[in-house]
């Protein structure tokens, strides 16, 4: 869970982005330098989904996205007494992604 990995993925959301607004063409591959951080995001919240407290949490957190974990991998339910120290999801923890990601749209009146 680096930041290199975080900001290499943010440069490829943000390139995402401006090929689905025709900003730039679908065959442009957007290759960014390492530890580059994006300057402008044209994004006001960015969330990470993932399975994994260690990594995908960790991460997200880290990295200051919001966050969300799902039951649908390496994370058992018990995991957080069983570990105290376990990273925890800035949203929850949800079945599956699909609503970890309603959950994130109807926070932020999009659902």
């Amino acid at each position: 869970p680096e930041k290199v990995c975080y900001d290499y993925a943010h440069h490829i959301l943000i390139n995402w982005r401006n090929v689905l607004l025709g900003v730039n063409k679908p065959g442009n591959v957007c290759q960014p330098s390492l530890n580059d951080p994006p300057v402008c995001s044209p994004f006001k919240k960015v969330y990470m989904v993932g399975d994994n407290p260690e990594s995908d949490i960790t991460g997200g957190n880290r990295y200051g996205w919001g966050t969300i974990l799902v039951k649908t991998g390496v994370y058992k339910e018990g995991d957080f007494e069983r570990n105290p120290g376990t990273s925890k999801p800035s949203l929850g923890v949800f079945n599956n992604a699909k609503e970890g990601v309603m959950h994130a749209l109807k926070l932020n009146g999009l659902a």
